[in-house]
């Protein structure tokens, strides 16, 4: 369930891995410090909505900076092969 008070945003994050395997070590590492709130692919829950994930890096976008605090990660899985566009509906439309 999507819980957000200020706006929501979300933040896709494109395949910067492999494998959905390696993608969701890099995002659960502490070495690496990034996360994002699901991956799809495994469709699983990295971190808590009502929690900052760490997927927007130091961001700035029309004026409003700190990105990560006001948006949803979603690491998209894809390696350019799956899209998994329906998972991503579902999550969206908070159906899964």
């Amino acid at each position: 369930m999507l819980t957000r008070v200020a706006p929501l945003w979300l933040s896709f994050i494109t395949p910067c891995n492999n494998t959905v395997e390696e993608a969701f070590r890099t995002l659960t590492s502490p070495e690496r410090k990034v996360s994002s709130h699901y991956l799809i692919g495994l469709v699983v829950q990295l971190v808590q909505e009502n929690k900052r994930a760490w997927h927007a890096g130091e961001s700035w976008w029309s004026g409003i900076t700190y990105i990560n605090s006001i948006s949803l990660g979603i690491e998209l899985d894809n390696n350019g092969y799956q899209l998994h566009l329906e998972t991503l509906a579902c999550l969206i439309a908070d159906q899964c």
